[in-house]
């Protein structure tokens, strides 16, 4: 459960993180760093991919700066994933309110 997020904070089963973050379906929580900053490729996913999730939340930043490649569209659609990518705070909506227990999610916490 995501209990706070603010321009580069985010509170997560009462931790706070201060980088981007991913979100496995295990609940286990890494340190996201892209390999293009603000445009998400797959190779920005490899973690998120092999946990073999239902649903991929991205967070795409406070103002949705934050791009996704055509590529993660089309990987996503080829292995039935479905992929939400909206602005943090509604991404983070969307991850609190599903219910799926196969989701992941990566948030990109400032821009």
């Amino acid at each position: 459960m995501i209990e706070h997020y603010e321009f580069g904070k985010i509170v997560v089963n009462t931790q706070t993180y201060t980088t981007d973050i991913i979100i496995l379906p295990n609940n286990q929580i890494l340190s996201w760093w892209r390999k293009s900053g603000h445009n998400v490729v797959n190779e920005d996913l490899e973690k998120i991919y092999k946990s073999k999730p239902e649903i991929i939340i991205l967070g795409t930043g406070k103002y949705g700066i934050m791009k996704v490649s055509d590529e993660v569209y089309q990987y996503c659609r080829k292995h039935n994933i479905k992929l939400i990518a909206k602005d943090t705070q509604a991404a983070i909506e969307i991850f609190n309110n599903e219910k799926s227990t196969s989701k992941s999610a990566g948030f990109h916490l400032t821009c």
